[in-house]
């Protein structure tokens, strides 16, 4: 009998329930997937599980829908958590809690989309913001559930949650990540070695640690880490699957192991490949590193990454001679921004080789343009001095289709007296078919190849194709003279006389000083 009396009752219990709950509203237990009896670690759980699936950079395709749903379980949570709401809902409903919290000037409700906005960092992750997941709803300051030892603050390891997941979805760098628990020994005796990696990698790749002991939904249902300490490393690429480090846990292992996945957009220049390296198409400046090292520097690879598209990034080992001496590098390492190719000049960065420093120093021509390119083929973007190799490959001899205007320096001149201005004249007839060169009077048989050349400082300026040559009767450095000059020579009006013998460069150039 007492069975058939209960069963009635029991199922008129259920059917008051449901209809109770309908005409609250929402059923934020439903939402979170959890029995109206769930504990606060319960609800903890359910959430963050929620908090995952709803992702905004998980739902790229239904964006709308997921902020809608992370929302709903948001609201349901903020309320289930705090025990004094949670008491008012499961009496008197959804509309029961609303009409609570007019009363107490509270505004009418939750607002889902200020703590999307927050806990996503403005919908998109990498915010602060965190939920006080001991108790007593949303807060947007972070409190410790427990008394465990923050094992990275004050460091440059990134301290990854749920709330700056974001970041990770949203990564351009390598990221290798620190999987442990905060209670636990094993975990502990690695805490100092992943201290030191982020601070000796920071700027160069990101250091990150997850602790599981406080998230263990982030561990488990996105990571698939179950056993920790562990180390993941990620590529930059959004697509690319992490990799599971089984290295010694130690500083250079791991460091290697990183850095390898790091991607590199600088190039190898040497002596031969120089000329193709600085004559590119693309309006970007040059930066070259001068190195003692034999394999290309992380923070190195960190800058050509993120300045891609702004600068064009080389680097110069220490064994080629031949680009040290013309670019008078003393010491190792040295970085510059190319100014000059044609003179093997730049502005040399003095700072501590730092990436924010360094970065600092690099804006400041990532949206600069390089000197710009002739329209005239075959033309030089400078003065340049007339070496052998130069005179064996075309330059004002038989094979050269242009003008070739030739400055004979005196031999008690220096280069710094006299390139400038040949500098200021190459860039007036920048689209001239007319190139501009030096040389000192040792290096060159100027007497036995043109007539009266008396005195020094002198200018000539030679068609190589027909052999000939036009000599500028005037005081060199009176610029306007010489100008009238080389616009007789363009426009066809200028004398040429026969040249008496073939040019020749006896390789008594201009010697670097050290």
């Amino acid at each position: 009998m007492p069975l058939k009396v209960n069963l009635p009752l029991k199922i008129l219990a259920l059917a008051l329930s449901v209809f109770i709950t309908a005409l609250a509203g929402e059923d934020y237990y439903r939402l979170l997937g959890v029995q109206r009896n769930a504990d606060e670690t319960t609800l903890k759980r359910a959430f963050k599980k929620l908090a995952l699936k709803y992702h905004p950079d998980k739902n790229k395709d239904n964006s709308e829908k997921a902020k809608e749903m992370f929302a709903k379980v948001a609201n349901a949570y903020e309320v289930l958590s705090d025990p004094e709401k949670r008491r008012i809902y499961d009496h008197h409903g959804e509309e029961g809690l609303n009409q609570h919290q007019q009363q107490q000037n509270h505004g009418g409700g939750f607002h889902g989309e200020d703590v999307f906005s927050q806990f996503f960092g403005g919908g998109f992750g990498g915010g602060g913001f965190r939920f006080n997941f001991g108790g007593g709803g949303f807060h947007g300051h972070h409190q410790q559930q427990d008394q465990h030892e923050d094992f990275f603050a004050q460091s440059d390891v990134f301290q990854f949650n749920i709330g700056n997941l974001g970041k990770f979805y949203r990564r351009h760098e390598v990221w290798a990540i620190f999987f442990y628990k905060s209670n636990e020994r094993e975990s502990k005796g690695y805490k100092d070695l992943w201290r030191e990696l982020g601070e000796k990698l920071y700027g160069i790749i990101t250091v990150a640690a997850v602790n599981c002991h406080e998230e263990e939904e982030l561990c488990h249902d996105e990571f698939s880490v179950y056993d920790v300490p562990k180390v993941k490393v990620f590529p930059a690429s959004i697509q690319s699957e992490g990799l599971i480090y089984n290295g010694g846990m130690n500083y250079n292992e791991i460091a290697n192991f990183a850095i390898a996945q790091m991607e590199n957009f600088v190039r190898i220049v040497n002596s031969g490949n120089y000329e193709d390296f600085t004559k590119g198409n693309d309006d970007k400046l040059r930066v070259i590193l001068f190195t003692a090292r034999k394999t290309t520097p992380p923070l190195l690879k960190a800058l050509s990454k993120e300045l891609k598209g702004k600068l064009i990034f080389g680097e110069v080992r220490q064994t080629d001679h031949g680009l040290i001496q013309k670019f008078k590098v003393d010491k190792f390492p040295t970085f510059l921004v190319l100014t000059d190719p044609t003179l093997y000049t730049g502005v040399v960065y003095e700072g501590a080789f730092k990436k924010d420093q360094m970065m600092k120093f690099l804006r400041e021509y990532a949206y600069q343009k390089p000197k710009r390119i002739s329209k005239s083929a075959n033309k030089n973007t400078g003065p340049q001095e007339l070496t052998l190799e130069r005179l064996r490959d075309k330059s004002c001899n038989e094979r050269d289709p242009t003008i070739c205007l030739l400055y004979i320096a005196n031999p008690t001149e220096t280069p710094e007296q006299y390139i400038p201005r040949l500098q200021a004249l190459s860039e007036t007839y920048f689209d001239d078919p007319l190139n501009f060169y030096y040389v000192t009077p040792t290096a060159i048989n100027y007497n036995t190849v043109f007539d009266e050349i008396y005195g020094l400082p002198s200018v000539v300026v030679i068609k190589g194709k027909r052999r000939s040559y036009s000599r500028f009767d005037g005081d060199v450095t009176q610029d306007e003279k010489l100008k009238d000059f080389i616009d007789q020579t363009l426009s066809g009006s200028s004398t040429f006389h026969r040249m008496k013998g073939e040019l020749l460069i006896n390789g008594g150039g201009f010697k670097d000083e050290f």
